[in-house]
C-alpha cells in the first residue's frame, strides 16, 4: 500500500514536466535572444548615439510621469474610495466595490476605443490634438483602470485593522492625528505601497492607449513612452540591440522600484506589529 501511494504521489509531478519544460522555453528563449542582442558589437555604438536622441528623453519623461502621477492618483483615490465604501455600505462594501473592477477587466484596449468613440460623439476629439490634454487623458484612463482593484485591496486592509489598538490610543489621550500616524499608517502602508507599485509598473508599460487614441506617439510626443520607443527601435528600425538595452533598463527600473517599496512595506508591517504588541 505504501509503495502504491508513493507511485501515485509522483504522478502530478510527472504530469507537470511537459508544462514546466514549455514554461522554461517561453521564459529562457526571449532572455537568450535579449542577451544575444545586448552583446551585439554594433548595438553598443548605436546605444551611445541614442543618448543624443531627444525622443528617448521624451519617452523617459512621459513614462516616469505616467508611473509617478498615476501611482499617486490611484493610491489616493483607493484610500478615499475604501473609506467611503466602508462607511456607506458596511459589510456589503466589497460586493458594491466589485463594480469598480470592471474597467480593469475590460482593459486598456476596450477603454481606449470607448474613450475615443465618446470624444468623437461629444465633439471633443480636438482634445486629442493638444499635448497637455492628451497627456492628461492617458493619465486619467490609467487611473481609471487601476483605482477599482486598488480600492478593493485597500478595503481588505482596512477590514483587518486592529480596532482595539485604535481604542487604546484614544484612551491614552491620542487624537485623530495619533490614530492616523500610529495605527492607520502602519496598517495600510504596505497595501498602499503595493497599489502604488502595481500602478507605477502599469504606467511604465503604457503602449496600447497612445496607439489607439493617436495611432502613434501623439501630439507633442504625449504618447511616446519607453515601450513605444523600444517598439519603434526594434520593429520600425530593426535595431534590436539598442531596443534590448532599453528593455533591460526598463526591467531593472521596475525591479529596483519593486524591491524598494516592498522592503519599506515589510519595515512598516514590522513596526505596526511591534506597536500592537506594546499596546497589548
Amino acid at each position: 500500500m505504501i509503495r502504491s501511494a508513493n507511485r501515485h504521489g509522483h504522478t502530478p509531478a510527472l504530469l507537470s514536466l511537459p508544462l514546466s519544460g514549455l514554461l522554461l522555453v517561453v521564459l529562457l528563449l526571449p532572455l537568450a535572444l535579449t542577451l544575444i542582442n545586448l552583446t551585439d558589437s554594433g548595438s553598443l555604438g548605436h546605444l551611445w548615439r541614442l543618448t543624443n536622441d531627444l525622443a528617448l528623453w521624451v519617452a523617459i519623461a512621459n513614462s516616469v510621469g505616467y508611473a509617478l502621477f498615476g501611482g499617486l492618483g490611484v493610491t489616493a483615490l483607493s484610500l478615499m474610495g475604501a473609506w467611503a465604501l466602508a462607511r456607506a455600505f458596511g459589510p456589503r462594501a466589497e460586493q458594491v466595490g466589485a463594480v469598480l473592477v470592471v474597467p480593469a477587466i475590460l482593459g486598456p484596449v476596450v477603454s481606449g476605443y470607448a474613450v475615443s468613440g465618446l470624444l468623437a460623439w461629444t465633439g471633443l476629439a480636438t482634445w486629442l490634438s493638444d499635448p497637455i490634454a492628451a497627456r492628461l487623458l492617458i493619465l486619467g484612463i490609467n487611473i481609471w483602470l487601476g483605482v477599482g482593484m486598488g480600492t478593493l485591496l485597500t478595503l481588505a486592509a482596512l477590514r483587518q485593522m486592529d480596532t482595539h489598538a485604535v481604542e487604546a490610543v484614544r484612551m491614552d489621550g491620542g487624537g485623530t492625528r495619533a490614530v492616523l500616524w500610529h495605527i492607520v499608517r502602519p496598517a495600510l502602508g504596505p497595501t498602499l505601497g503595493t497599489v502604488f507599485l502595481l500602478t507605477a509598473i502599469a504606467g511604465l508599460q503604457v503602449f496600447e492607449l497612445p496607439l489607439l487614441l493617436f495611432q502613434g506617439p501623439g501630439p507633442g510626443g504625449a504618447g511616446l513612452t519607453l515601450t513605444m520607443y523600444l517598439y519603434g527601435l526594434a520593429f520600425g528600425q530593426g535595431a534590436f540591440g539598442p531596443a534590448a538595452w532599453v528593455a533591460m533598463a526598463q526591467g531593472v527600473a521596475v525591479v529596483v522600484l519593486s524591491g524598494r517599496l516592498l522592503s519599506r512595506g515589510d519595515a512598516g508591517r514590522g513596526r505596526g506589529e511591534a506597536g500592537r504588541g506594546n499596546d497589548e
